[in-house]
């Protein structure tokens, strides 16, 4: 993220929409209130686990831009009955504790 940016967390993409798809759909509606906006702007997350895409991405915006996104029509847009648009500021991701029992795949800690 830029100096001058606010990163939206964009959650509610429908699963069936790929990936262009949603970066089109972010350049389209949330160009509208950041005339910068670009693809670099963009970070679509894939279930590295089960393949696929996650529900969520993130747009970079001038705060003004992330302002009156988050308040605009576009925050609770519907995709279609189950899916719906949700905006908020992303929150900083919080440190993983990667001490103690179980740290992945299913080892402890011993070092024998």
């Amino acid at each position: 993220m830029s100096d001058n940016k606010t990163t939206l967390f964009l959650h509610g993409f429908p699963s069936e929409m790929d990936k262009q798809a949603r970066i089109d759909f972010v350049l389209e509606k949330f160009g509208e209130y950041d005339e910068t906006i670009t693809e670099a702007n963009i970070k679509i997350i894939e279930n590295r686990e089960y393949g696929g895409l996650k529900n969520f991405c993130f747009a970079d915006l001038d705060f003004a831009g992330a302002k009156k996104a988050m308040s605009s029509d576009l925050n609770g847009f519907a995709f279609d009955e189950d899916s719906k648009l949700s905006i908020s500021i992303a929150k900083p991701r919080e440190a993983r504790d990667n001490s103690g029992y179980n740290n992945g795949g299913g080892r402890s800690n011993n070092n024998w």
